[in-house]
């Protein structure tokens, strides 16, 4: 059968599980081979890092499988597997995540969309759906407002329903998410405050008494621009250690956060990026520094290494292109709290447009963790010396950027093109990103992996320094790809053509592959694999002989 011949589901599922439609003679021959996918999701066992876990897996999925089965609900094995795939695909042993809670009229509203042609992600959009469904049914719409889940104590007639409710408006980085959302609603009450439907504040109460209070990304730090609200809602409340301690740290960051707005209130006014730099720790330039032992600005800059003197803000600012020494959120080190900023500070708690920020800098000499930033653009930035991290981050455009030299993660970004990129040094990952090309880009130095990206095109592509993953990826040809430095594996894959690979450094693995023609590879340094039913035609063992790298045929 072809492609065209689907559609709705059935489309997405061979789509998402590259279902082998050229063996299927008939709709059925599809069903059958999916329900053989479903198997073994349907009977794994769900171990998770503790037994608690695992039994909270089991009576979930249980609800999950049941609906499923039930033939009044006339699912097919393609819809089944699509919606179990998606909720199980974070359930790892060592980890404590669960699968979200069934909702059925929720599920019909998802499958809907994904029946209509939508592009979506299922999980994603099922657990977006499920809150919404939460706060219509339950709670009123207010832009910014204070959930309160209520213990067992206080409504034990409806605890159930409750446990539920808490794990739904938890933010994933929560516990409350997964399985401590009943022990925790057994000691006490759960506030999440709520923001366009998203939980961006939690605060559990053991008791009368406030437990901890934790923001999006769960790491003991209240965000700066939650203070307000955070600190009306605790009041006098009563408050364990660990929460008078995350208080006392947002008092503390509050502070310096007042002083370091204060002291570049003309260079944040002025878009004075140098200054801005300098004062923070980022250019290293020999300067010294103004050293009081009160001054903020002296503890960022000592932990840099930098010695930049603070100087007068002068109008017009003349601005040039810059070199600075890394790229991160300003107060990230927490646990150097000697020597920088106590506790985590965004250049959007200072007021610093962050694309303006950036709009100067030519060259970032170490790292540059974009995850936690308000950037769109990287501007005029051509080099970043080490590390790139764009991974969840807002950044849409890399500007002029050529080269990284270490890895590179795109994993759920924004960005759709890598524009005049051409180098790589290390690692590049594109794992559930929206690009689709790689573009201009000749050199990886480290592993391509491919899987669940979609990526279609190599483009200028010439040489990879490592491995290189093709598994379940949406490229068909290699194109100008000459040299993969270690080993290359095509299982399940779409390659079709090898384009002008010439070498490969260590083993091949063409084990359910669709490539027929190998004849363009001069050198195989470790060996090949593939099955029976897939052997290439064209293996042009006699060229790997003269080369002295035996190409050797293993039947599995």
């Amino acid at each position: 059968m072809k492609k065209s011949e689907f559609t709705g589901i059935d489309r997405v599922c061979i789509d998402r599980f590259k279902a082998p439609i050229e063996k299927f003679k008939e709709n059925e021959d599809l069903q059958k081979w999916a329900k053989k996918q479903l198997e073994p999701i349907m009977t794994n066992v769900y171990e998770g890092r503790f037994p608690s876990v695992a039994y909270e897996r089991h009576l979930i999925l249980d609800d999950w499988k049941g609906h499923l089965k039930n033939p009044k609900n006339d699912y097919k094995n393609t819809e089944k597997l699509l919606i179990m795939s998606a909720i199980t695909q974070n359930l790892e042993k060592y980890n404590e995540t669960l699968p979200p809670i069934l909702n059925k009229s929720v599920l019909s509203t998802v499958m809907d969309k994904v029946k209509n042609g939508e592009n979506i992600n299922i999980l994603k959009t099922y657990k977006k759906e499920l809150r919404e469904s939460y706060l219509k049914n339950k709670f009123s719409e207010k832009k910014g407002e204070w959930v309160v889940i209520p213990s067992y104590k206080n409504d034990p007639e409806n605890f159930k329903k409750n446990v539920e409710a808490l794990r739904v408006f938890s933010n994933y980085t929560w516990c409350t998410h997964n399985d401590k959302a009943k022990p925790y609603l057994e000691q006490g009450d759960f506030h999440v405050y709520l923001e366009n439907g998203q939980p961006k504040i939690g605060i559990r109460f053991k008791g009368d008494e406030i437990q901890e209070i934790q923001g999006e990304k769960n790491d003991g730090k209240i965000p700066y621009v939650y203070s307000d609200i955070v600190l009306e809602r605790v009041g006098n409340k009563k408050c364990s250690w660990q929460a008078k301690t995350e208080l006392n740290d947002l008092k503390i960051r509050n502070a310096n956060i007042k002083t370091i707005k204060n002291d570049l209130k003309d260079a944040i006014k002025n878009n004075d990026a140098e200054e801005i730099f300098r004062y923070l720790g980022y250019i290293n330039d020999g300067k010294k520094v103004k050293k009081e032992s009160n001054n903020i600005f002296s503890r960022i800059a000592n932990f840099f290494g930098a010695n930049s003197q603070k100087s007068k803000v002068k109008t017009p600012i003349e601005q040039k292109e810059l070199k600075i020494e890394a790229y991160h959120q300003p107060g990230v080190f927490r646990k150097y709290a000697g020597n920088s900023l106590d506790g985590a500070i965004s250049f959007k708690d200072l007021g610093i447009d962050e694309d303006m920020l950036l709009k100067n800098v030519k060259y970032i000499k170490g790292n540059a963790n974009f995850s936690d930033s308000s950037a769109t653009s990287l501007g005029n930035v051509e080099v970043i010396g080490g590390d790139a991290i764009f991974r969840e981050s807002r950044v849409k455009d890399i500007g002029k950027l050529k080269r990284i030299g270490g890895l590179a993660n795109f994993s759920d970004s924004q960005i759709t093109s890598l524009n005049d990129l051409k180098k790589i040094q290390g690692n590049a990952i594109f794992k559930y990103s929206k690009i689709d090309s790689l573009g201009n880009l000749k050199h990886i130095g480290g592993v391509l992996d491919l899987q669940d990206s979609e990526v279609k095109d190599l483009g200028e592509l010439e040489t990879i320094g490592w491995s290189a993953f093709f598994n379940n990826s949406k490229v068909t040809s290699l194109k100008h790809l000459k040299r993969i430095g270690y080993k290359a594996s095509f299982m399940n894959s779409n390659v079709t053509d090898l384009g002008e690979l010439e070498y490969i450094g260590g083993d091949a693995i063409f084990i359910n592959s669709k490539i027929k023609d190998t004849s363009s590879i001069k050198q195989i340094r470790g060996e090949a694999f593939y099955d029976k039913k897939n052997k290439p035609t064209k293996l042009n063992k006699s060229k790997m002989k003269s080369e002295s790298a035996l190409l050797d045929i293993i039947d599995v």
